[in-house]
């Protein structure tokens, strides 16, 4: 059986990128389709894999300026060649589904959310979204008709399955992404809280620095991106700290001693959240998107409704009166672990297609 891996593109390493590795572990001889690939931003692993770019992989400056490829990238994974291929995985939150494969091949696509630029553009691209404007009609068909060539969509919360229904008119089986909990364990708490994110203005980092600044607590944010130094300026002469990208064992020990983690924004599904309670560690969030199918309100954190300033602050209030069990809120978060995910798509694959996938052993990453 051919496999073949698609995935939108590899410039910033995230959730999405995290999933991909696993599907690759699942079927390590696939080559990954990809319409930009900046070795240099993502783990070693990647360079071990068979990755194949498109033509936009020649144009200067993309990998770091990703948006400014729109109206190319239908054309770009029109062009990647996947013939000759049984079955085609595609990891899309916008282009990688519209890959071009054989008639009788089986195309699944595992998506993160529909194009946020297509169906939520006044979140997502913000100052872009005067310029992207005429484009956006004929990307939405372009979209639409990509998606109604897959033989089957999966989806990575309850959320997307919704946003899918919506957005295509297709149904689609949930499957969280996975979570390697092997890479996290139990340790005393810190006095910081933590947000771990891609820096962009979506995600509402601010109001996770204005709430730790009004109750006077210290705040480390991992992660950068475009947001960044509008973020810095904001919080200077507070208690806030940037550290830029981190390792995935940094990560892990931030995790691990932060007092929790915040979660400002409406996420897909949030695996790092998931992590934070891998290691015992709580996660305020907001009570949108993912955080409701994977935090158990007042037992592994605390949801506010209202994305203000008073709904974080008063969430973080509430988490400091509860007495929550650092043991159970991993437990909870067993649930998610990556073998749970790779056997789930397999017992997938194996029910549309009618033959069995030879197990893989998981890969052990290193730190």
């Amino acid at each position: 059986m051919k496999v073949a891996i698609a995935h939108d593109y590899l410039v910033q390493y995230g959730g999405a990128e995290r999933v991909v590795e696993v599907i690759h572990d699942l079927w390590p001889d696939a080559p990954l389709f990809t319409s930009i690939y900046d070795a240099d931003a993502m783990p070693d692993a990647f360079r071990s894999m068979d990755v194949r770019t498109s033509f936009l992989q020649n144009v200067p400056g993309l990998a770091r300026h990703s948006k400014l490829g729109l109206p190319a990238y239908p054309r770009a994974f029109a062009s990647l060649e996947l013939h000759g291929y049984d079955v085609v995985v595609s990891s899309s939150s916008g282009w990688a589904h519209g890959v071009r494969t054989d008639l009788d091949a089986l195309h699944i696509v595992y998506c993160h959310n529909p194009a946020r630029w297509l169906y939520r553009s006044d979140s997502y691209l913000a100052g872009e979204r005067a310029l992207a404007a005429p484009l956006l009609p004929a990307l939405k068909r372009w979209d639409r008709r990509a998606a109604s060539r897959a033989n089957r969509y999966i989806a990575n919360s309850e959320t997307t399955r919704r946003r899918i229904l919506a957005a295509y008119g297709c149904p689609s089986t949930v499957l969280h992404p996975p979570v390697d909990t092997r890479r996290f364990e139990l340790g005393e708490p810190d006095d910081f809280f933590l947000c771990a994110s891609r820096l962009t203005a979506y995600k509402r980092i601010d109001l996770a620095i204005e709430a730790c600044h009004e109750l006077g607590v210290p705040l480390r944010v991992a992660g950068d991106g475009p947001a960044r130094s509008r973020l810095e300026r904001s919080a200077a002469g507070r208690d806030v700290d940037f550290l830029g990208r981190v390792s995935d064992r940094e990560l892990a020990s931030l995790l691990g001693r932060c007092r929790a983690l915040i979660v400002p924004a409406e996420e897909d599904f949030c695996i790092t959240a998931v992590e934070a309670m891998a290691a015992g560690r709580p996660v305020v969030g907001y009570a949108r998107g993912g955080l409701v199918e994977t935090v158990l309100p007042d037992r592994t954190g605390v949801l506010f409704a209202s994305q203000t300033l008073e709904g974080v602050t008063g969430a973080i209030r509430r988490l400091e009166r509860l007495e929550l069990e650092p043991a159970a809120i991993r437990r909870h978060a067993l649930r998610f672990d990556t073998s749970r995910f790779r056997d789930e798509l397999a017992r997938i694959v194996e029910d549309d297609l009618g033959v069995t996938v030879p197990a893989a052993e998981p890969a052990v990453r290193a730190a």
